[in-house]
């Protein structure tokens, strides 16, 4: 994780939860494993201190998000900054597509999706599509036990 362009920043001190401690050797290989041996020891819940070694803001900060709530980034205060944006615009584009993408969902005019006569919502299929596009639905196929022939 120390690669990548522009200065360095050093070492990036972090909190990693227990299940979070699995994570440095397979996200950043032996730079993970060692910080890990150099952890302190665990707190009160569970979360170890290490120091990982990083390069510039923008390759830390994506690597650093890798990690996910398992981590929290003490310091240096600019990388806590960095990745600190980063989450508050990943949160805000994930809240802004739930909402849209509910509006596309559940708007029964422009989908197809609508409440059954039950209360809960389906896809009306093809029926609903033709009926927008002007065309007559088709009946339901009539259906025939093979033992009466009905």
């Amino acid at each position: 994780m120390a690669a990548g362009g522009g200065p360095g920043l050093g070492t990036a001190r972090l909190r990693l939860s227990p299940r979070g401690r699995k994570l440095p050797p397979i996200r950043f290989g032996a730079a993970g494993a060692g910080a890990l041996a150099d952890a302190g020891p665990p707190d009160g819940e569970g979360w170890v201190e290490v120091g990982l070694a990083v390069g510039s803001e923008p390759v830390a900060t994506g690597g650093l998000l890798r990690l996910g709530v398992e981590a929290e980034v003490l310091g240096p205060a600019a990388l806590r900054q960095a990745v600190a944006t980063a989450a508050t615009v990943l949160a805000g584009r994930y809240a802004r597509g739930r909402r849209a993408l509910r509006a596309r969902v559940l708007d029964p005019a422009r989908t197809g999706v609508g409440p059954c006569a039950h209360g809960c919502w389906t896809l009306r299929g093809r029926a609903s599509r033709r009926t927008r596009a002007g065309v007559a639905p088709r009946a339901p196929a009539a259906r025939t036990s093979p033992e009466t022939g009905r």
